[in-house]
């Protein structure tokens, strides 16, 4: 399974790297650039409610998704929040907002993420955030939770929390189109109030990250109650940014994966796509098993009944959930104080 990301992203050391690198770096000061010059148009407005972000400094996948879920359940369990809601882009979708998410579950209308949310708190999406929030507040949430969103400015922040894959961290901590990073990387650290670090540090973060910003660990775990039967052969697929990770979590509970399929991140699961993968499950004997957030985007079909998904959910331990619960606690209050 290859990644959907360039891996020369991730490997900072080797000569093609760092020579791919180089030649790209002109262009990815063009980017930084043409972005900077496009959020000074953006004016931003805050709501009366508290809003966290969660964010990561990279394209492609970092956990964010699970993060806001567990994040959600925190709110409400330890921090006295009633009524949160999710607000999102609504990427792959075609809604531009602000909306409430229905009981469609039609991915090609919503996005793939936003279904996900929907299952767990009210989800908001709107391509303009601050619409999206005010249309929350409105309705009856006493906070907001904005998957992704670090770099647009129309929406006043509470906190911004910033999640990192300890498994990729800020790759060659070049912008895009040299290396991962949607902005330079001081200024991306400068912007966060707090970080995760989703899995073991492998790359060095902790030591990039400001001394004064607090770092919280967490790691994907999988939901309570999910079984599987590891006597039977698997074809994995997917379409997200780093395919190798998902492959690599069935392998690491066991499964026998026989062949593993990627493709485009968020792609958009067709008819034929089915066809395919169903000659494949059927000439190998083997079950088809992919993500949760490629389910939802899988045609409704006899065919998706027969798929299995890996459920997967950030998992902060007794100690991480307090220490995180009592920092957002804080930060709210502090801003309270200040606008009183």
């Amino acid at each position: 399974m290859t990644s959907n990301t360039p891996q020369f992203w991730y490997a900072p050391k080797s000569r093609i790297s760092r020579f791919l690198t180089a030649i790209l770096r002109p262009l990815a000061m063009i980017y930084s650039a043409g972005d900077k010059i496009n959020q000074s148009f953006d004016v931003t407005n805050a709501v009366d409610i508290p809003v966290i972000c969660v964010g990561n400094l990279n394209i492609g996948g970092a956990g964010k998704t699970p993060v806001c879920i567990t994040l959600s359940k925190i709110l409400v369990d330890d921090a006295g929040f009633l009524s949160p809601v999710f607000l999102t882009r609504g990427y792959g979708g075609n809604i531009l907002g602000p909306e409430f998410v229905d009981t469609s579950n039609n991915a090609a209308i919503w996005g793939d993420e936003p279904l996900l949310l929907n299952k767990h708190a009210r989800t908001v999406v709107s391509r303009n955030r601050y619409q999206g929030a005010k249309l929350a507040s409105q309705t009856g949430a006493d906070i907001v939770i904005m998957d992704d969103g670090l770099q647009n400015k129309t929406l006043e922040k509470t906190i911004t929390l910033v999640v990192v894959d300890g498994t990729y961290g800020f790759g060659n901590q070049q912008t895009i189109p040299a290396g991962p990073l949607r902005r330079p990387l001081e200024q991306g650290l400068n912007a966060a109030d707090a970080f995760i670090i989703m899995g073991e540090d492998n790359y060095g973060i902790k030591g990039l990250i400001p001394k004064d910003k607090p770092v919280f660990s967490a790691k994907t775990k999988v939901k309570a109650g999910w079984k599987v039967d590891k006597k039977k052969k698997y074809v994995s697929f997917c379409g997200i940014a780093h395919p190798a990770k998902f492959e690599a979590s069935l392998k690491d509970r066991g499964l026998d994966i026989e062949k593993s399929l990627s493709f485009p991140d968020h792609h958009v699961f067709t008819d034929t796509d089915m066809e395919k993968l169903s000659s494949i499950s059927e000439k190998l004997d083997a079950q088809l098993i992919t993500t949760e957030k490629d389910y939802v985007r899988l045609p409704d079909s006899t065919f998706k009944s027969n798929v299995m998904t890996l459920p997967v959910e950030a998992y902060f331990t007794a100690k991480e959930k307090k220490a995180l619960c009592t920092f957002i606690q804080k930060n709210i209050n502090d801003k309270l104080l200040k606008g009183a």
